[in-house]
């Protein structure tokens, strides 16, 4: 569903429905400078927050779970 946005009418038009109907969506072209450029920004970000998270850097830790009483509360 995702790759519906991102063909637009005049290079491979996606019909989204394409047993019901033949109408596809005009969405943002892959070429398209500020879209490109969107999209190697979100990678160079997710990049960065993947290696700072490998060197030990301080990410999104699990919550340890006690399978009785459930989640621990936070400490103050």
């Amino acid at each position: 569903m995702i790759d519906v946005f991102t063909h637009s009418s005049e290079y491979y038009p996606s019909p989204v429905l394409y047993p019901i109907t033949d109408r596809g969506f005009d969405g943002i072209a892959w070429p398209t400078s500020w879209f490109m450029a969107l999209n190697y920004a979100a990678l160079g970000i997710a990049g960065l927050w993947l290696w700072r998270c490998s060197r030990g850097a301080a990410c999104a830790a699990p919550r340890e779970v006690d399978p009785v009483q459930g989640p621990a509360a936070p400490k103050p």
